[in-house]
């Protein structure tokens, strides 16, 4: 059949297909092999190429079935099969990146078939989304693979392409356990610090203790950092250690020299006292767009009823960062704007820290005090003028 040239093609493709399927069913593997060595993928129809991939295997001529896989792709196979021969090309490959096997390690991967070898190869040479690399490394954790290097490559994914994922604080935690790399730890600590302080994220324990270590060190902080080490130790206590007490009043005195002031230093009383008028005044910060004019725009309301209005400009003294001060009364409530160049004015959330003084002299206590004796006289004003009026009325009833 395979050399007469006068047989039409497809009848030569029928009549190879069903010798084939003829010695396969019949056990006959070595009849099987003997055939496969007459013919190759060219005298078959695409339809049969999955099956002859099988014969291949069944004789354990895998790389023949692996040259299938090359010239029409890994689709014509089931799962075990794309295993099998996953397994066929790292060995051909000799651990050398090629893309068509790296394509097929994955999907053997998302299948759930693999071994370290598949694992050590994709550690190696898998590209893509942060959540779809961080999927293998939550598995190479789980066998307690060697994942230093690939830590290093996520971590510095993350930074590069600014891509978030929860789990790359594990990641984080466990690169640097077990390697020291201060400039990809300064990077991270500071982004995470970020959205710690800025946006509220909630960090576990074994992070802080990161950041103290790294504190300890005496390398500068930045403002994040700085304002994340601080909060904490306003929460959970700071060592009577003259090391410790210095190191926190240097960030004390840095971030006022700048003009940022949150209520949470109150706790450092003992080591550090504010300026007064630092006390007096009311806070405002605004985590915003960076390198822009920024201004808040107060409208100081009562019962809906406009008092006054007063605009502050927001210093930038950090990178998007925004900050800036006002005298409000303490009752003194109502909305704030903030605009930034090339955008619309908009109401937005912005934080407001006031210190409860309880000192009398303070300029803050004078305008409480002040406003306190304007209502009390214009309730005796009230008073008065009923008094009057009730006189008056009692001397048109008089004979």
């Amino acid at each position: 059949v395979l050399e007469t040239n006068g047989i039409k093609s497809w009848v030569r493709e029928k009549a190879v297909e069903q010798i084939l399927d003829y010695h396969y069913e019949e056990q006959a593997m070595e009849e099987l092999g003997e055939c496969l060595d007459q013919i190759n993928y060219k005298v078959i129809s695409p339809s049969y190429r999955r099956t002859l991939m099988n014969y291949y295997m069944a004789c354990n001529r895998m790389e023949d079935a692996y040259f299938g896989i090359e010239l029409y792709g890994s689709d014509l196979v089931d799962t075990e099969q794309l295993y099998l021969l996953t397994c066929v090309g790292l060995y051909l490959h000799k651990g050398q990146k090629d893309e068509l096997l790296l394509i097929m390690a994955h999907r053997t991967f998302i299948n759930g078939k693999y071994n370290d070898e598949v694992l050590h190869y994709l550690e190696k040479y898998l590209e893509g989304r942060l959540f779809d690399l961080l999927v293998l490394w939550e598995v190479l954790k789980k066998k307690n693979l060697d994942t230093v290097e690939y830590e290093e490559k996520l971590i510095e994914q993350m930074l590069f392409t600014g891509e978030s994922d929860e789990r790359m604080l594990d990641v984080l935690l466990s690169y640097l356990s077990k390697k020291e790399n201060n400039a990809l730890m300064e990077a991270l600590m500071e982004l995470y610090c970020q959205s710690c302080f800025f946006s509220g994220r909630k960090l576990p324990d074994s992070f802080f203790t990161l950041l103290d270590r790294q504190a300890k060190t005496g390398n500068p902080l930045s403002v994040p950092a700085m304002l994340s080490y601080l909060q904490w130790k306003a929460q959970t206590g700071f060592e009577p250690v003259e090391e410790e007490r210095i190191r926190i009043r240097g960030y004390l005195k840095q971030l006022c020299a700048k003009g940022i002031v949150f209520t949470f230093y109150e706790a450092f009383e003992e080591i550090f006292s504010l300026p007064p008028i630092f006390v007096e005044l009311t806070w405002i910060s605004y985590y915003g767009k960076p390198e822009r004019k920024t201004e808040a725009e107060f409208i100081i309301q009562n019962d809906k009823n406009y008092i006054r209005q007063q605009t502050v400009a927001l210093a930038e003294v950090y990178p998007g960062f925004y900050f800036g001060s006002i005298f409000l009364f303490d009752e003194e409530k109502g909305k704030v704007y903030v605009s930034q160049e090339e955008e619309n004015t908009v109401e937005k959330m912005v934080r407001m820290e006031q210190f409860d003084t309880g000192i009398s002299w303070s300029r803050k206590e004078i305008l409480n005090r002040m406003k306190e004796e304007k209502l009390q006289a214009g309730f005796m004003g009230k008073h008065y003028d009923e008094t009057l009026l009730e006189l008056k009325e009692q001397l048109f009833m008089l004979p």
